[in-house]
């Protein structure tokens, strides 16, 4: 947090607007002496006008992106570049991040609805969020583990197999690494930085093109906190759930027709692939091949 505040510090100090020319009319009068030129201490340079767009383009990108719970044996560092990566990415690509924050929101409305029609409770969509990034782990009577999909999280639930985890949205929010403070510090800078473009155009000053770029981006990434803004960032273990003793077990589980396929699917916890873009376009095009 603090070194988020020093970079917005540092953006705002070294982000000035360039000074009106004195001389109007384009003409220099004869008996008018220019100096040598100067670069006056409030005006731009080079330096200043990439470090401003670097710090919003940082503070943009690693605050507006938010991961799905890790594996349970994954270790820190690998977190940590699975983090770094959907930043390059919402860098890169935008678009991919905006598609998957959006599927994420109406996943999220969706499995509130059918919890809440399934057993007459008041879950949220931070709830859905919980669900789809992963946050309920499955244990049986074994103790083998398995991390639960939405889908099959809705299946054991409907199938009375396992009962809902009751926990509430503060004891979510409670393991979540986001606060107020750290959204705000971005959004300040980002609605400082559009104001200073804004002001530029309007006084005829001249815009770079990272500017725009940055402008674009930073317009973009509101899309983000708009579709995640209720999800839960960096939560590092799923709650576990417990299988009831008298339903079948992920591990061992034995068909009872000849010809019938098991029908929970086993999932170990080293198996388990965090949703990203390309693991959700790689899962999506099995399917179509499949049908």
């Amino acid at each position: 947090m603090f070194i988020f505040l020093a970079l917005l510090y540092l953006s705002l100090v070294s982000t000035r607007a360039a000074p009106l020319d004195i001389v109007s009319g384009g003409t220099t009068p004869n008996n008018l002496v220019l100096p040598t030129y100067v670069s006056p201490p409030d005006q731009r340079n080079v330096f200043g006008i990439i470090w401003n767009c670097f710090v919003t383009v940082l503070l943009c990108t690693w605050t507006s992106v938010y991961p799905n719970i890790p594996g349970p044996d994954e270790k820190w560092w690998k977190v940590t570049c699975r983090r770094i990566e959907l930043m390059l990415w919402a860098f890169f690509a935008p678009e991919l991040i905006f598609f998957w924050a959006e599927r994420q929101s109406h996943g999220a409305v969706n499995i509130k609805r059918k919890v809440n029609g399934l057993c007459n409770v008041n879950w949220t969509t931070t709830h859905g969020h919980f669900v789809q990034m992963g946050g309920f782990m499955l244990v049986d009577e074994n103790a083998s583990r398995s991390v639960l999909t939405a889908e099959k999280f809705l299946e054991l639930l409907e199938e009375k197999k396992i009962d809902l985890p009751p926990i509430t949205k503060e004891e979510i929010l409670d393991r979540s690494k986001s606060d107020g403070l750290s959204k705000g510090i971005a959004i300040v800078q980002t609605v400082w930085f559009i104001i200073q473009l804004d002001l530029r155009q309007h006084q005829g000053l001249i815009v770079t093109e990272i500017e725009w770029l940055t402008l674009a981006l930073a317009i973009l990434t509101f899309s983000f906190y708009f579709n995640w803004w209720t999800k839960p960032l960096d939560v590092r273990f799923p709650t576990p759930v417990t299988l009831h003793t008298e339903a079948c077990t992920l591990v061992q589980q034995t068909e009872i027709d000849a010809g019938s396929q098991p029908k929970l699917e086993t999932m170990s916890a080293s198996q388990f692939r965090p949703s990203t873009p390309i693991n959700d376009a790689e899962l999506a095009a099995g399917k179509s091949k499949k049908l």
